[in-house]
């Protein structure tokens, strides 16, 4: 039917539309951050706990569980925190979308000295029955499925600009064939190092296993 041909056609205009505008706030949010871009000291687990905690309702309407556990330390690095924050939300974001209902996504935050003498903040999600690559979650043109809620690509691609200027690594690792593991490294400030060696970092602080 012609009429039903025009709807289709509107609907999936008005789809681009959305789209676009859409990408046209994420960069404005992101280039005005990135005016605001002088480095700070912050604890990067505290930020991304407050992401967390603020996420939670979310994922658990889905029937997903967020359990994050840090090793106790300070965590600092150099950073812009409002960028920080926006960057572990576009990640949230997009492991909203890939991981399937009913699973539980583990947060693990230690201390790596890893092949270099600097010391690293290394951060792990565990996604449990989902194969993710970062060819995958960079892609910034996906599919219209995982773009209804949100623009994971794009976003991905933001966070992955904000942790590069910080000299962040990330990388994604398939575990047992079916889980996949994404690890993010960031270089700890070096003046905290020094502040924190004599801790014990063997101890460990467990949040939102409830």
């Amino acid at each position: 039917m012609p009429g039903e041909n025009f709807n289709h056609a509107y609907q999936s205009i008005q789809r681009q539309i959305d789209r676009l505008l859409n990408i046209t706030n994420l960069l404005a949010k992101f280039n005005l951050n990135r005016e605001d871009s002088i480095p700070e000291k912050f604890s990067v687990v505290e930020v991304l706990q407050t992401v967390l905690d603020a996420k939670d309702e979310r994922f658990r309407d889905k029937q997903i569980l967020l359990r994050s556990k840090f090793e106790k330390h300070e965590y600092t690095i150099e950073g812009n925190h409002a960028q920080f924050q926006d960057a572990f939300g576009y990640l949230l974001d997009a492991l909203f979308e890939f991981t399937p209902i009913q699973k539980t996504i583990e947060v693990r935050g230690k201390v790596s000295n890893g092949y270099t003498t600097t010391p690293w903040v290394e951060i792990q999600f565990y996604i449990p029955d989902v194969q993710i690559s970062a060819e995958q979650i960079l892609d910034p043109y996906q599919s219209d499925e995982l773009m209804s809620n949100s623009l994971v690509g794009l976003g991905m691609t933001i966070m992955l600009t904000i942790f590069n200027n910080y000299n962040g690594k990330i990388e994604t690792h398939l575990v047992n064939g079916k889980d996949s593991l994404i690890r993010l490294r960031f270089p700890i400030y070096q003046e905290k190092r020094i502040q924190t060696q004599a801790k014990n970092e063997k101890n460990f602080v467990v949040k939102n296993e409830s």
